[in-house]
C-alpha cells in the first residue's frame, strides 16, 4: 500500500538537525519505506543526509509517500509529528 499526504513545517526554525533525528527514529519505528519530498528533492526519512538536503525551512510544504503494510500508521505518526513541532526541542 501507498499513501501520500501533505505536511506543512510549522517550526521557526524549520526542519532542524534534532528535529531531523527525532524523524528518523520516528520512521525506524515502521516497516514503511517513508519518504519526503521538497520540489524535485527527495528524502529517505531514515537519511540525515537527505532529510537536511530539503531545505525545509518554516512554512515549507512536504509531500509525505508511505509504502509498506503499515503505511498508514506510519504516515499518521508522521503527520502528527509535522503538526506538534514543540515536540522538537
Amino acid at each position: 500500500m501507498t499513501i501520500t499526504d501533505t505536511v506543512l513545517v510549522k517550526q521557526p526554525h524549520g526542519l532542524h538537525l534534532r528535529a531531523a533525528v527525532k524523524l528518523i527514529l520516528l520512521s525506524r519505528k515502521y516497516k514503511s519505506r517513508i519518504t519526503l519530498k521538497n520540489g524535485r528533492t527527495l528524502a529517505d526519512a531514515q537519511s540525515i543526509l537527505g532529510i537536511m538536503n530539503l531545505g525545509a525551512a518554516h512554512g515549507t510544504e512536504l509531500e509525505v509517500v508511505s509504502e509498506g503494510d503499515d503505511a498508514g500508521e506510519a504516515l499518521a505518526e508522521v503527520r502528527e509529528f509535522f503538526n506538534h513541532p514543540q515536540s522538537w526541542s
